[in-house]
């Protein structure tokens, strides 16, 4: 392939702002984001219609009747769930079944991160529910209770509000997710307010069970997750599905496993996009960008469209560094074969972080992988099998010479995306030179 196309500069979304960098335009096969659907016109309007008629249960006025506590658990900043323009109409129709502010609380389903800050707090739920709603966010260390034990023998224990609260709802939002397919559902009861060793439990399925896979819309993670939620209690969720601007697109609400499941459907149909295979990929991991934990996921949509041989350039901030699971990091670089010999010997004491860097080994054994970031260490990036660079530009110029007839394919939103690859001639494999 010839360098001759116009140059072509993308931009993707990194840490509060953006990142860009050129290329010859017949190197770029196409910028795709995660979801190019429209943002629903009216949502308060379609969310009260959900409230009403939801799917698989009652009316949630209806359930809260009755009902002395609430229990609303919500996501993190980790996901770009809009809570603030959720949590008024959710609470507006609690008040329509007797239950009035004062009478509900916020859970926010951490799981194994770090709590939320006064200011993260409100930037999530909004100014006014901040001050008029309790909220705290979970410890999987602290003081917590049984609800039983799944089918696959995990030993679930969780936050004592869930137990003590008379209705517990969810807000959350649907998105591919490797440990289990799809985010959203019974995932905010397991991992989210759960023990650690729960937790680890469950992501350590990654690792034996190839049903496990992103986009994957029933598997072993996905079946235990929603017993967990019928033994802890969930009775009702809104999940939304948010498109790459941020807007929430559609939405569901209703029973924990039954509206979920409409929401995949719904989601399928809009993440899933038809994408070319490529010879580099480059993975903006926003709006999951804060630290290596959570950018690691943009890895498992870029390595599906990847050609053998091809190279991965991931751009993410990282203003957090490592994250809350500094093993993580280490265990980068070692082999998958290294790391469940480690897990099986115990020689690992955080298992959570084993079963995620078995994970994002997998696709390291696959493709070297470059980092654009600012808040990782570059000595950290390198023992994490991450080859560090400053600059997208820079990134790209040095995976162009490695790969000089190279194709190039950019996810902006990789944690959000399902890239569903297609291979015309045109994308038959080549050699360089």
């Amino acid at each position: 392939m010839k360098d001759t196309g116009i140059p072509h500069t993308f931009r993707i979304p990194y840490g509060e702002g953006g990142i860009a960098a050129t290329l010859p335009g017949e190197r770029l096969l196409g910028v795709f984001p995660s979801s190019t659907a429209p943002s629903l016109a009216h949502l308060e309007e379609c969310l009260r219609e959900a409230l009403l008629h939801p799917t698989g249960t009652p009316p949630l006025r209806e359930l809260a009747r009755g009902a002395r506590s609430v229990l609303i658990l919500c996501d993190d900043l980790t996901r770009d769930t809009p809570a603030d323009r959720i949590l008024p109409p959710l609470l507006r129709e609690l008040a329509q079944g007797g239950v009035y502010e004062e009478a509900a609380t916020i859970l926010f389903a951490t799981g194994s991160h770090r709590a939320l800050s006064p200011r993260e707090v409100t930037a999530k739920v909004g100014e006014r529910v901040a001050r008029s709603v309790a909220s705290v966010s979970h410890n999987p260390g602290g003081h917590l209770v049984s609800v039983g034990v799944t089918s696959a023998g995990t030993a679930l224990r969780v936050n004592p509000l869930v137990k003590a609260a008379d209705l517990v709802l969810a807000v959350g939002s649907i998105l591919p997710h490797r440990y289990c397919g799809w985010s959203g559902g019974g995932k905010i009861v397991l991992p989210g307010v759960s023990s650690l060793e729960a937790i680890a439990a469950m992501h350590l399925r990654v690792t034996r069970d190839a049903s496990i896979r992103l986009g994957a819309p029933d598997n072993a993670a996905r079946r235990e997750m929603d017993e967990a939620a019928r033994l802890a209690g969930l009775r009702f969720l809104v999940n939304v599905l948010v498109n790459a601007d941020g807007a929430v697109a559609d939405l569901v609400a209703g029973d924990p496993v039954h509206a979920h499941r409409l929401g995949v459907e719904k989601a399928l149909r809009l993440f899933g996009t038809a994408v070319p295979e490529a010879d580099i990929v480059v993975a903006g991991a926003h709006p999951e960008d804060r630290d290596l934990w959570q950018a690691g996921k943009a890895l498992y949509a870029a390595e599906l469209p990847l050609r053998p041989d091809g190279e991965i350039i991931l751009a993410a901030s990282m203003d957090e560094g490592t994250g809350e699971h500094r093993e993580f990091a280490e265990l980068l670089g070692f082999s998958t074969e290294d790391i469940l010999r480690r897990l099986e010997k115990g020689e690992t004491n955080n298992l959570l972080a084993g079963a995620a860097a078995f994970a994002q080994a997998l696709v390291l054994e696959k493709a070297r992988v470059s980092v654009v970031t600012k808040g990782l260490p570059a000595e950290t990036a390198r023992r994490a099998s991450l080859t560090p660079y400053a600059t997208l530009q820079e990134a790209l110029d040095a995976a162009l010479v490695r790969h000089p007839s190279g194709s190039v394919l950019v996810l902006p939103d990789a944690p959000k995306s399902l890239p569903l690859p297609r291979r015309t001639s045109a994308d038959a494999p080549r050699k360089d030179g």
